[in-house]
């Protein structure tokens, strides 16, 4: 429920953006992220760093997130929409996403490690989102789901700069930022109306 209490320490998935921010027709903009393949950039306008801040120069920065973190924030969302006698299989649940099973597998499998999905057995079992898992900081789970890597690689190959750059710390300080304004955010949050009919309408289970 919006203004539920946040457990733990807007961006939208760009396959979703448009329907889920509102904004439809030709030419509609909306601020969110573009999920790209493991080490590859993807382009935001949510953060800049300008002189003000201490840093050097002054650019949006590219905030890196894994189409593995997109498929997970999806896949979440999806589920928390689900009605009390609705309950979807991993393969549903890549079925309304667009995906591979195989990939979905994945992301759900390490959404029932943190705890934020669960499986029920027997007849009539699927998957179901948790208590904790609705109450979750969205910023939480990023950061779990993304992993401790920086913005950049200075180690690999090493840069000559390491020793005497401003410009990791300013990239540190952007990346805890673009975190920070999702720790306020819960799961429950991001699938407040008018989102929770658009992720209805991308599919449920069959009559079993």
């Amino acid at each position: 429920m919006p203004g539920a209490e946040v457990v733990s320490p807007a961006v939208v998935p760009h396959s979703l953006a448009g329907p889920l921010c509102g904004a439809t027709g030709p030419g509609a903009r909306v601020p969110a992220y573009r999920a790209t393949p493991v080490g590859e950039p993807h382009h935001s306008p949510l953060l800049a760093l300008n002189k003000t801040s201490g840093c050097a120069f002054d650019s949006v920065l590219d905030v890196r997130l894994t189409k593995f973190t997109d498929l997970a924030l999806r896949s979440v969302m999806r589920l928390a929409v689900c009605a009390d006698d609705e309950v979807l299989t991993t393969r549903e649940v890549a079925e309304a996403m667009g995906v591979r099973h195989t990939h979905a597998a994945k992301a759900i499998t390490r959404l029932q490690h943190l705890g934020v999905v669960e499986a029920r057995r027997g007849r009539g079992g699927g998957l179901v989102v948790t208590d904790f898992g609705r109450r979750a900081s969205v910023g939480w789970l990023v950061r779990e789901l993304e992993g401790e890597e920086e913005v950049v690689s200075c180690d690999d190959p090493p840069c000559p700069l390491r020793g005497a750059c401003r410009l990791r710390g300013a990239l540190r300080d952007a990346q805890a930022a673009f975190y920070a304004t999702l720790d306020p955010l819960s799961v429950a949050d991001l699938v407040a109306s008018p989102t929770g009919p658009v992720l209805v309408a991308l599919g449920g289970p069959p009559p079993r």
